[in-house]
C-alpha cells in the first residue's frame, strides 16, 4: 500500500472527534503492524490491508484516479465489541467525500463505500480463554492520485 494512503487511513480513523477514535484511540495498525503483545482485554483495535487498487484509465491514458479496496479487521473481546468498532468505522468512512488524513498524508476521496462484511474469531491461547472476536469489513475508497 502506498505510504500516503496508509498514513491517510491511520490519521483519518484516529483523528480527534471521529467515531473510530472514540472506540480505539490510536490502536489502529496496517497489516503486520500491530504489536506482538496486543490484547483485546485492553480494548478494541483494528488492522487494515490493501486488497486491490485498480487504476482508472481513459483513452488518453491514466485518469489519475484509484479505487482501493481496503479490508479492516475489527477486533473485540466479544462479538458485540467487535461490531461496535465496525459500526464506528462505517460511520466514519461510508459515503465519505472530501479530504482524508491531514497535511503530509492528505488524499482527496471522491467516494468511499461499505462493500462487504464477515465474522470470524481467533482460537483461544488456552482452555480458560475465549479467542478474540473480529469482523472483517471491506470498503472501496476512490481517490485522486
Amino acid at each position: 500500500m502506498s505510504n500516503v494512503l496508509d498514513d491517510a487511513i491511520h490519521k483519518q480513523l484516529t483523528k480527534s472527534g471521529t467515531s473510530t477514535q472514540g472506540v480505539i484511540g490510536t490502536r489502529c495498525y496496517p497489516a503486520g503492524g500491530a504489536p506482538q503483545n496486543i490484547d483485546v482485554n485492553d480494548g478494541q483495535y483494528l488492522t487494515w490491508q490493501l486488497i486491490s487498487n485498480p487504476q482508472r484509465h481513459h483513452q488518453g491514458g491514466n485518469a489519475g484516479l484509484s479505487s482501493a479496496r481496503i479490508q479492516f479487521n475489527c477486533y473485540g473481546k466479544t462479538p458485540k465489541l467487535a461490531k461496535a468498532l465496525r459500526n464506528a468505522i462505517k460511520s466514519d468512512i461510508d459515503n465519505f467525500r472530501g479530504n482524508f488524513g491531514d497535511l503530509g498524508s492528505l488524499i482527496t476521496v471522491r467516494n468511499a463505500y461499505f462493500d462487504t462484511e464477515r465474522m470470524a474469531s481467533n482460537p483461544p491461547q488456552d482452555a480458560s480463554q475465549r479467542g478474540p472476536q473480529f469482523r472483517i469489513v471491506e470498503f472501496v475508497i476512490s481517490f485522486v492520485e
